[in-house]
């Protein structure tokens, strides 16, 4: 059995990181904020027809054998406007 999570918040980073999931797909959080915020301004600027429907930003597959570091880079990455 395979046990996966979805969306690499610090709940699921930290069950991985115990052995208790075997991989989670981490979402760039930040990426996505920053669609929105770039959606919302072309919104009020009028620019109807350059506003995306869709917002998403990239999503890593991380398993229970991703480095310590390359985990923390990517939380890093995720979350870098944020914070953790």
């Amino acid at each position: 059995m395979i046990i996966n999570g979805w969306g690499g918040g610090d709940a699921e980073l930290e069950a991985l990181a115990r052995g208790e999931l075997d991989l989670t797909v981490m979402r760039m959080n930040d990426d996505n904020g920053v669609a929105m915020a770039e959606a919302i301004r072309a919104d009020l600027e009028q620019h109807g027809d350059r506003v995306p429907q869709v917002f998403s930003g990239d999503m890593v597959l991380l398993t229970r054998n991703t480095p310590a570091a390359e985990l923390e880079a990517l939380r890093a990455r995720a979350f870098r406007y944020s914070g953790p």
